[in-house]
């Protein structure tokens, strides 16, 4: 049996003290960060669509955008996406080009989109959309859990009360849209 002094027993147990205090300190963040996508309220759900939607842009080919223009992002219908994409893209580039969010209300203002979030459930305006030119030419995100979600090149939704995204590869290969396939590995489905 080993024996040790009071003071080395001190010691000992104010390492261990200091140790697991300093692991917590380093696992607190990496908690929060994980904890980070979680849904817990629509404020939040918000700003994190808007994350998507912007680092959407990163996993496309943009080298058709006109070189004289900045790079246009549409929201469709009422939501507080549109606030927190502004506020994330403030002097943000996009493939060298200043981003700029708009509200979008109907299909002539789609001309210069490249990237276009329907909200809610807007099925007569993913119809016309996929009835019209712009169908090939832009990228559209909806939040349809149904059947819309064919219509549409990315698609999100809920995982197990967290954010994610489907995929329509099949889609975007019919629009001819060059996209990572990086982005295929991040989706929660792909089609």
């Amino acid at each position: 049996m080993v024996f040790i002094n009071k003071s080395t027993f001190t010691r000992v147990i104010s390492k261990i003290k200091s140790f697991s205090t300093h692991c917590l300190g380093l696992l607190l963040p990496l908690l929060m960060l994980l904890s980070a996508f979680k849904v817990p309220n629509s404020g939040n759900e918000n700003a994190i669509k808007a994350m998507f939607i912007y680092n959407f842009s990163k996993y496309f080919d943009w080298t058709q955008v006109n070189e004289n223009s900045d790079f246009t992002i549409a929201v469709y219908g009422t939501t507080e996406v549109t606030n927190y994409l502004k506020e994330i893209t403030k002097k943000k580039f996009i493939q060298g080009k200043s981003v700029y969010v708009k509200k979008a209300s109907s299909l002539s203002e789609l001309s210069d989109v490249q990237m276009l979030f329907i909200a809610g459930h807007n099925s007569q305006f993913i119809h016309a959309i996929n009835n019209s030119v712009y169908s090939g030419s832009l990228i559209i995100i909806t939040e349809n859990p149904g059947n819309h979600k064919f219509l549409s090149h990315i698609n999100l939704i809920r995982v197990h009360d967290k954010l994610g995204f489907e995929l329509n590869e099949t889609r975007l290969k019919d629009n001819n849209i060059k996209f990572s396939k990086e982005l295929s590995g991040l989706a929660s489905k792909f089609y």
